[in-house]
């Protein structure tokens, strides 16, 4: 099954966003064991950044960001 994970999802996870983190998570955990295929527009990780910068330094956007795009995509 392919899963289109929306920016707010992203943003979800990254930021650990309540009350939606643990369904995001969750959604990503399964993209991740390959139970799903989870697809991400590009510009997601460009916005999601945007936000988690503007959010202040404690967010830690960098970090953030650089992990999600150093996932193993399963290609």
């Amino acid at each position: 099954m392919i899963v289109f994970v929306d920016t707010n999802v992203v943003l979800d996870v990254l930021a650990k966003r309540e009350p939606f983190y643990k369904d995001g998570f969750d959604l990503w955990s399964l993209a991740e064991q390959r139970r799903i295929d989870g697809v991400i527009s590009a510009i997601s990780f460009n916005n999601s950044y945007y936000l988690l910068e503007k959010a202040g330094p404690g967010a830690g956007a960098r970090r953030a960001i650089t992990q999600a795009l150093t996932m193993d995509p399963g290609v």
